[in-house]
């Protein structure tokens, strides 16, 4: 059975931990009170994606480079809270770990 998967559950994709190897690098550097937002994650996840350059309306005049890459970032946020990896502020938690490690990555 692949990782920490159950029978009827899929192993997690490289993204998947991709995103909760940047949020157990979070958990080490930040204060536990400090959760990460989603465009300082969509940062991480996808420095080079060509969304950042990309323009966005923005109000009845204006426009945003970069505008979408906020909302990708909280839908895989969202996404891995669904899944059980994360709590409601966006913090790795116990399965999270559990499935890094089982993964062959290193937490620590």
């Amino acid at each position: 059975m692949p990782l920490d998967a159950k029978p009827g559950r899929i192993a997690p994709s490289p993204a998947t931990l991709k995103a909760l190897r940047i949020l157990a690098d979070w958990a080490k550097t930040h204060s536990h009170d400090e959760c990460i937002s989603p465009k300082r994650f969509a940062r991480l996840m996808w420095p080079d994606s060509p969304g950042w350059r990309s323009s966005t309306k923005c109000g009845n005049n204006g426009v945003t480079l970069g505008g979408a890459m906020p909302q990708a970032g909280g839908t895989l946020l969202g996404r891995l809270e669904r899944m059980g990896f994360t709590d409601f502020r966006h913090r790795i938690n116990e399965n999270g770990l559990r499935v890094l490690s089982a993964s062959g990555e290193s937490s620590n």
